[in-house]
């Protein structure tokens, strides 16, 4: 609620865009049938909305997760940050795609009860209590480099399993490819151990520049202060007074 007044206040300082206003909707308030936020959504939009239901997730005071049902019947589930959902399992039953936090490895699962977010092993618990067809695992902690996380060198290749997959920066996932999307692992984790390559060559590379660089300074410093004595002893000689 306070995040949607700030929103609201913040927008009506903006000029006049050239599409209709924004509005900000508390997903408490979403979730009533009167809404007319959610009529417009349900029955006038183009989304094809059959319902969409707000979820409270167990993170931070007003943390939500959301079900998306469309009218051909898949469903999507986002859970948001949060720790395992026994609500969220519920209300997303059956869904086409979960897009679940995993923020931690299982390794630090204490953790992720102290920060209230979920590991790998949790967020995939949820998954199979919900029945969802696809997961996708999101939200992973930066300690966890992106070849990592796809089991590049065999060092965590147990992220995700036959249902799931590890999602990335600007992943863009037709639903067409659910079907497909875990066989194309090995490919994705390939790509990413290349590109891990070339960004440790390129490193490489920056140092070795960083060294030659800082080497061509040095020997320009010797060489400008061996001219600075020679030409000091040189206006030293000529301003010797002479012996007459």
């Amino acid at each position: 609620a306070a995040l949607g007044r700030y929103l609201h206040s913040y927008f009506a300082l903006l000029p006049p865009p050239p599409w209709p206003r924004l509005r900000f909707v508390s997903c408490a308030r979403f979730n009533a049938p009167q809404c007319i936020e959610r009529q417009w959504l349900l029955r006038s939009s183009s989304l094809g909305a059959a319902a969409v239901q707000s979820v409270p997730v167990e993170h931070c005071p007003d943390a939500w997760g959301v079900v998306l049902t469309h009218r051909r019947g898949w469903r999507i589930v986002y859970s948001g940050d949060t720790r395992p959902c026994a609500a969220l399992a519920r209300a997303g039953r059956g869904a086409t795609l979960l897009i679940h936090e995993a923020t931690f490895g299982d390794e630090l699962a204490a953790e992720a009860r102290a920060k209230r977010h979920s590991t790998r092993a949790e967020a995939l618990q949820v998954a199979r209590e919900m029945g969802a067809y696809r997961t996708l695992l999101t939200h992973l902690s930066q300690r966890y480099t992106s070849s990592e996380a796809r089991g590049v060198n065999g060092g965590a290749a147990s992220w995700a399993d036959g249902t799931s997959f590890v999602a990335f920066d600007l992943l863009v996932v037709n639903l067409a490819d659910l079907p497909s999307l875990p066989s194309l692992a090995p490919a994705v984790a390939r790509y990413f151990e290349h590109e891990a390559l070339l960004a440790e060559r390129r490193r490489a590379e920056d140092a070795a520049r960083q060294v030659e660089r800082s080497v061509r300074i040095e020997r320009e410093l010797e060489v400008a202060n061996w001219l600075e004595q020679l030409l000091n002893m040189h206006f030293s000689d000529e301003l010797r007074p002479t012996q007459a």
